[in-house]
């Protein structure tokens, strides 16, 4: 138990130490931040708990054609995707529905991708 108070005070240190100043936040724009768990599954079923991660996989976000954001997940199939700032450009194809999560596989890339932004 001591050693979860422990990392639990380390993590919030760290995370005080890392937020803006007062004069700083002003200026940032919020950031998109997108997390999952990738499930390895052949069939239809993406029921985390009932089937196995699928570790390191290669996972973007596209909004239209354009690739917006891009991680690798860990070895339990956990990623997180910063997408940056948000701006009206970033926030319309996402509030209309134009954005999806793609993992990356051999057999994957039905369009021509454009680079990151």
């Amino acid at each position: 138990m001591a050693a979860n108070s422990l990392l639990l005070a380390a993590l919030l240190l760290v995370v005080v130490s890392l937020a803006p100043r007062s004069a700083e936040a002003d200026k940032q724009l919020p950031l998109a931040l997108v997390a999952g768990v990738v499930p390895c599954s052949a069939g239809s079923s993406i029921n985390v708990a009932a089937v196995p991660p699928f570790p390191n996989a290669v996972v973007h976000m596209v909004c239209g054609s354009r690739v917006v954001a891009g991680a690798k997940a860990d070895e339990r199939g956990a990623f997180t995707m910063n997408m940056g700032a948000v701006t009206s450009s970033l926030l319309a194809p996402l509030l209309g529905n134009q954005c999806k999560v793609v993992v990356l596989t051999s057999s994957w890339l039905p369009y021509k991708l454009q680079s990151y932004v």
